[in-house]
């Protein structure tokens, strides 16, 4: 039998590293996920008005329609929440906690969800806005960001199993220490 390899520091100091550099882009894009539905694009309206409008301020506009409001209040629900799990896992990550990547990884795919939903959502007021970003780069910009948190959320778990696998030296209590 062979026995197991102790992993050396500077091996331990490697593992550290990687973790650390996989947490932040993970909370990284997890912000830029959060920010992304914000960016104002430049959308013409009828009567050719040159307006900025956002994913976010779309959803707004819809709430407050008779006709979409249904279909569009549990979409800023979900928005919502999202964030929150999303800023959650940002502040874990920040203390270092182990809970960091499962609130990253829900929030994530709950605005793959929220995107996802948007962009397949029926436009009964054939709104301009609307229209005009669901065609535009911006949900798949979201959708980019959220599956890259997403992804880097599962990389930093795989990680942090991968590493308590490690045997740790027990030490003794100071009354037990030989002298």
């Amino acid at each position: 039998m062979t026995a197991a390899k102790k992993p050396t520091s500077t091996q331990s100091k490697k593992n550290e590293k990687r973790l650390s550099t996989v947490s932040f882009v993970s909370v990284l894009l997890g912000i830029a996920t959060i920010f992304t539905p914000l960016i104002p694009m430049l959308v013409v309206t009828p009567g050719n008005r040159r307006v900025f409008f956002n994913i976010l301020g779309v959803v707004n506009q819809e709430v407050g329609s008779d006709i979409t409001r249904e279909d569009a209040f549990p979409m800023l629900i979900i928005y919502l929440v999202a964030v929150v799990t999303m800023a959650v896992g940002c502040v874990n990550a920040y203390e270092k906690l182990k809970s960091a990547p499962y609130f990253i990884m829900g929030a994530s795919a709950m605005f793959i969800v929220f995107v996802y939903v948007w962009m397949n959502m029926d436009n009964p007021s054939r709104d301009a806005a609307r229209t005009s970003l669901a065609n535009s780069a911006l949900p798949y910009l979201v959708l980019i960001t959220a599956v890259g948190a997403l992804a880097t959320a599962l990389l930093w778990l795989l990680s942090e199993t991968g590493r308590s696998n490690i045997p740790k030296r027990k030490t003794a209590h100071k009354s037990k220490r030989k002298k």
